[in-house]
C-alpha cells in the first residue's frame, strides 16, 4: 500500500509541474497579470487585440509568448517605454506586433528565441538580445531609431529577417559563431546593413539595398561570407577585417568606396562580382591570399579594379580574375612572392594608368592579358619579378614598361601600342622571346637618365613595330 501511495504522490507533484497555458484576456486582462502570475515554463497566449504594456519579468526560464493577430503598443498615455523587459533562459516570443515605445522586446539570457514577429517604429531597438544560443527568425522591422535587431552572444541564428528605413544597422551581432541568412535590409539612414563581429561567423544569402554605410561590415577571423547581393551603399559593399576571410559569389553594384575591401592573411575570394562602384572594385590586403575568378565592371575617378598588397610573408595566388573600365590601373598588385595568373584587364586605365602594374619583390605573372588600356598595357616594377607569356594590345602608349631592379619579360606581345613596344627605365632587366609588334612609335626606349637603364640579356625577341622592321628601333632618352 505504501508503494502505491509514493507512486501516486510522484505523479501528483509531476502534475504540478507540468506547464500552463495561461490566455489573455481570457485569463488574465493584461499580458502583465499573465506574466506575474506565471512559472517557468509557462506558455502566455494572447488574442487578438491591442495591448498598451511595459512588461517586466525575472528569474523564470522557458516563458513562451503567443501572439493571436494581438498589437503590444510601447506607448501608454503618450508615454514611450520598453513592451517587455525579461530576464530567464529559453524565452520564446512569436507572432506579435509590436509598435511604438523605445525597444519593444530587450531580452537577456541563453537560447531565447524570436519569430515571427513585426516591429514597427521603436525609438531604440526593435529586438535586443543579450545571450548565447539566440534566435531571430522571419521578423520584420520598420523604421526603428537605432538597430532593428541586435544579438549580442555567441552562436546567434537570424534568419529570414526584413528590417526597413531604420535609422541604424539593419541587423548587429557581437559574438562568435553567428549564422546571418536569407535576411534583407533596405534603405537604412545612417548605417551598415548588416554589422558582425566576433570570430567564426557565417553571412550567406542576404539583400542589402540603399544604406548610408557599408552593405556587410564585419570585424572577425574566419568568416565565411557567401551569395551575399549589395546594391546602393554610400560606402563599401563588403567589408572584413580579419583572418582567413571567405568570400564566395558575392554581389556588389553601386558603392560610394570599395565594391570589397579585405584585410585577411589567408584570406580566399572566388567567384564575386563587383560594377559600378566608385573606388576600388577589390581591395585584398593580406599574406598569404587567394584571389580566383572575381570580375569588376566601371570604377570611379582614380579607383582600380584590383588592388591587391601584402603585410610582410607576401605569397598566395591571383588567378583567372577580370577587370573592364576601371578608371585607375586594372590591377595593381604589390606584394611578395605572389603568383598572378590568367587574369585579364580591358579598355582600363581611362584616368591614364595601365592595364596591369606589377609591384613588390620575386613575383611572377603568367599568361595575363591587358586589352585596349589608357597609358600602358603591363607596367612590371619592383625588383626580381618575372611576366610570362603575357600580352598587351592597342594600349595608348607603351605595350610594356619595365622599372626597377632585375625584372624580366619573357615570351610576352605587344601589338598595336600607340607608343613603344617596351619602354625600359630598369636596369639588369631580361627581355627573351618577345615580340613587338604595331607599334606606333619605338620598338624600344630605354632611359638613359644618368645612363641608369640596362639590359641584363635582351635576345631571341622579333619586332616589326616601327620604320625598320629587321632590326629593332632602339630610342635612348632622358626621363
Amino acid at each position: 500500500m505504501r508503494a502505491i501511495l509514493s507512486a501516486l504522490a510522484v505523479v501528483a507533484m509531476a502534475g504540478a509541474a507540468l506547464a500552463d497555458t495561461i490566455k489573455v484576456p481570457q485569463d488574465h486582462l493584461t499580458i502583465g497579470a499573465a506574466v506575474a502570475a506565471a512559472n517557468s515554463g509557462d506558455t502566455i497566449v494572447v488574442s487578438k487585440g491591442t495591448y498598451r504594456e511595459h512588461v517586466t519579468f525575472a528569474g523564470k526560464d522557458n516563458l513562451k509568448f503567443v501572439g493571436k493577430k494581438a498589437v503590444w503598443d510601447g506607448n501608454i498615455a503618450g508615454s514611450d517605454g520598453i513592451c517587455l523587459y525579461g530576464t530567464g533562459n529559453g524565452t520564446s516570443v512569436k507572432g506579435f506586433t509590436f509598435r511604438n515605445g523605445t525597444t519593444h522586446l530587450y531580452l537577456t539570457g541563453d537560447g531565447v528565441s524570436v519569430t515571427k514577429c513585426v516591429f514597427v517604429d521603436h525609438e531604440d531597438n526593435g529586438v535586443y538580445v543579450s545571450g548565447a544560443d539566440a534566435t531571430v527568425l522571419s521578423c520584420k522591422v520598420m523604421g526603428g531609431g537605432n538597430e532593428g535587431i541586435y544579438v549580442q552572444g555567441s552562436g546567434a541564428f537570424v534568419c529570414k529577417n526584413v528590417c526597413r528605413q531604420g535609422e541604424e544597422e539593419g541587423i548587429y551581432v557581437d559574438g562568435s559563431g553567428a549564422d546571418v541568412q536569407k535576411c534583407t535590409v533596405w534603405y537604412n539612414d545612417d548605417d551598415h546593413g548588416i554589422s558582425v563581429y566576433g570570430d567564426g561567423p557565417s553571412i550567406t544569402k542576404n539583400k542589402v539595398t540603399g544604406v548610408n554605410g557599408s552593405g556587410i561590415y564585419v570585424e572577425a577571423a574566419d568568416a565565411f561570407v557567401q551569395k551575399n547581393v549589395i546594391a546602393v551603399a554610400t560606402q563599401n559593399g563588403i567589408y572584413v577585417d580579419g583572418s582567413n576571410a571567405n568570400l564566395d559569389r558575392n554581389t556588389v553594384v553601386a558603392t560610394g568606396r570599395d565594391g570589397v575591401e579585405v584585410y585577411a592573411d589567408g584570406g580566399v575570394l572566388t567567384g564575386n562580382s563587383v560594377e559600378g562602384v566608385l573606388d576600388n572594385g577589390f581591395y585584398v590586403r593580406g599574406d598569404g591570399i587567394t584571389v580566383v575568378g572575381n570580375r569588376v565592371v566601371a570604377t570611379g575617378d582614380g579607383g582600380y579594379g584590383f588592388y591587391i598588397s601584402y603585410y610582410s610573408a607576401g605569397g598566395g595566388v591571383v588567378e583567372d580574375n577580370d577587370a573592364e573600365g576601371s578608371s585607375g590601373d586594372g590591377f595593381y598588385i604589390n606584394s611578395v612572392g605572389i603568383t598572378v595568373r590568367g587574369c585579364t584587364a580591358r579598355g582600363c586605365g581611362t584616368n591614364g594608368d595601365n592595364g596591369i602594374y606589377l609591384d613588390g619583390t620575386g613575383n611572377t605573372m603568367e599568361d595575363c592579358s591587358a586589352d585596349n588600356s589608357d597609358d600602358c598595357g603591363i607596367y612590371v616594377s619592383g625588383s626580381s619579378n618575372t611576366a610570362t607569356g603575357c600580352s598587351s594590345t592597342n594600349s595608348s602608349k607603351a605595350g610594356f614598361v619595365v622599372s626597377g631592379t632585375n625584372n624580366s619579360l619573357e615570351d610576352c606581345t605587344s601589338k598595336a601600342a600607340g607608343g613603344e613596344g617596351l619602354v625600359n627605365f630598369g636596369t639588369g632587366t631580361d627581355v627573351a622571346d618577345c615580340s613587338f609588334t604595331g607599334s606606333g612609335r619605338y620598338d624600344v626606349s630605354i632611359s638613359q637618365n644618368g645612363n641608369s637603364a640596362t639590359f641584363g640579356t635582351f635576345e631571341d625577341n622579333d619586332f616589326d613595330t616601327g620604320d625598320v622592321n629587321q632590326d629593332p628601333e632602339v630610342y635612348y632618352f632622358n626621363d
